[in-house]
C-alpha cells in the first residue's frame, strides 16, 4: 500500500501539477513533456504495483531514480525540488526493504 501511495501521489503531482505551470507560462514545452512522461511511468508503475503482487523491484525504481536524476539537474539552478525529492528517497528505501524482507520470508509468504 505505501508504494502504491507514493507512486500515485507522484503520478498526480507529475501529471497536474506541471500542467498547470505549463498553463500558467512557469515551464518550458520541453519541461513540461519531460515531466508528463514521468507522469505516465509513474502512474503505470502503480498501476502494476496495485494489480500485480509480484512486480519487480527495478519497475518500481526506474522513476525514482529519473526523478532524482531531474532533481540533481535543477539544483544547481537554485530551483530546490524538495518534495520529489524525498518522496524519491523514500520509495527507494520502501524498495529496498521490501526486497529485504522477500528475501527473509519468501518462503513463508508464498505458502499462503
Amino acid at each position: 500500500m505505501v508504494l502504491f501511495g507514493i507512486l500515485a501521489y507522484s503520478a498526480l503531482s507529475h501529471l497536474v501539477g506541471d500542467a498547470i505551470y505549463f498553463v500558467e507560462g512557469g515551464r518550458s514545452l520541453l519541461e513540461f513533456g519531460c515531466s508528463l512522461g514521468l507522469g505516465v511511468l509513474y502512474g503505470m508503475t502503480a498501476r502494476r504495483v496495485w494489480f500485480d503482487s509480484n512486480t519487480p523491484w527495478w519497475i518500481i525504481v526506474a522513476p525514482a531514480v529519473l526523478s532524482l536524476m531531474i532533481s540533481c539537474v535543477h539544483s544547481p539552478s537554485g530551483m530546490t525540488l524538495t518534495v520529489p525529492l524525498a518522496l524519491s528517497v523514500v520509495l527507494l528505501i520502501t524498495t529496498l526493504i521490501r526486497i529485504k524482507l522477500h528475501q527473509a520470508f519468501g518462503s513463508v509468504l508464498q505458502d499462503d
